[in-house]
């Protein structure tokens, strides 16, 4: 027998499953990727380590690569790549010897370019708050009868 959703787009308690839950995200994951590369010069750089290093960069200001593998988890390679594919498109710029401490020190800074498209993604994410506050509640309800579940 197979279950009818709710209306709210959240499934009954007994049919509740991770996989319903992947959905969910999946659809935050949809919503946001297709607003970003909207708002993106270059809407290739709308992949989520450029995302996550762009917006950090954008509420953060400049940091150094290994404040960006922090935040990310990735490996040293990867924020390079990242951070090589991300200047070469404009959007950020390196300065070598600019740590005090360190003469060797890089540091990742927004170039004029890359603060612009910050402040498009802004606006952009700012217009799906109603859409992801919805999203965010399904979550929420879904969670619940995870737990409620899973407690049988």
């Amino acid at each position: 027998m197979t279950s009818v959703p709710a209306a709210s787009g959240v499934p009954p308690a007994a049919s509740i499953s991770i996989l319903d839950l992947l959905v969910l995200y999946g659809r935050v994951g949809a919503v946001t990727t297709d607003a970003l590369r909207a708002a993106l010069s270059n809407p290739d750089l709308s992949d989520n380590v450029s995302i996550a290093i762009l917006c950090h960069l954008g509420a953060h200001g400049s940091r150094r690569p290994l404040d960006l593998q922090r935040v990310t988890g990735l490996s040293s390679s990867r924020i390079t790549r990242a951070v090589d594919k991300l200047e070469a498109a404009g959007l950020v710029a390196r300065s070598f010897g600019a740590v005090a401490d360190d003469r060797r020190g890089t540091v990742i800074t927004l170039t004029e370019a890359g603060e612009a498209d910050m402040a498009r993604v802004t606006a952009a994410v700012q217009g799906l708050v109603g859409p992801l506050r919805k999203l965010t509640r399904e979550i929420t309800e879904l969670l619940g009868g995870l737990a409620t579940t899973s407690n049988h």
